[in-house]
């Protein structure tokens, strides 16, 4: 059987037009829809509810995670300020205070606090770089310790929780798309616009 010989040039030919086309489809992927890796839920992301949402609830709501662990999943939701009267629970309040919202549908009279501060306060968790889940006395014995100025929170009222199985089948089902969380989305922007705008983002993220 006879072998056939194939020309240098025309193999080099071929290998450019692979090579070109490696480029062209690399290049479409990440220009068309500027679409990002898909991400999972941890703490410091946000649930973002798809317009689908059945659960009166939950529709169009933006939730940061603050606990995911096999145990379960806890948020706060962060884009729905309260009419309650924050003089309820600080008769005086500090400058630092920057709202009360509706945290979630669980234990709706409890307040947890996300605090904006440089330094770690004691008894704190963790989600974004300078932002910290603490209860209220600890926030404000916090800011009494020493200057605090810069540092910022937010009170909300009740929590958002999953078992395991029960986010992960509303995640297959399509009731929530991740994406990662941002201090500036907490404390800067309009909440009454976030969730429209990472709607929009969660739109570009493949799944």
């Amino acid at each position: 059987m006879k072998h056939r010989r194939h020309r240098p040039e025309s193999v080099l030919s071929s290998l450019g037009a692979l090579l070109g086309l490696a480029a062209a489809l690399l290049m479409s992927s990440t220009t068309v829809g500027l679409a990002q890796p898909a991400q999972v839920p941890r703490v410091g992301t946000f649930l973002v509810a798809a317009e689908s949402m059945a659960d009166p609830r939950f529709q169009q709501t933006v939730i940061l995670l603050i606990r995911h662990d096999p145990g379960g999943t806890v948020g706060l939701i962060v884009n729905q300020p309260a009419l309650a009267d924050a003089n309820l629970f600080l008769p005086n309040l500090p400058e630092q205070f920057d709202g009360i919202f509706l945290g979630g549908p669980v234990s709706r009279l409890r307040p947890t606090v996300l605090l904006r501060a440089e330094a770690p306060p004691e008894g704190s968790l963790r989600v974004l770089e300078n932002t910290y889940v603490i209860g209220l006395e600890q926030t404000l014995r916090h800011l009494t310790k020493q200057e605090q100025s810069a540092a910022r929170f937010r009170i909300y009222l009740g929590y958002a929780g999953w078992t395991s199985w029960q986010l992960a089948r509303e995640l297959a089902r399509g009731d929530w798309q991740v994406v990662p969380a941002d201090e500036k989305a907490l404390f800067e922007d309009d909440p009454t616009r976030l969730w429209k705008r990472l709607h929009r983002l969660a739109e570009n993220i493949l799944i």
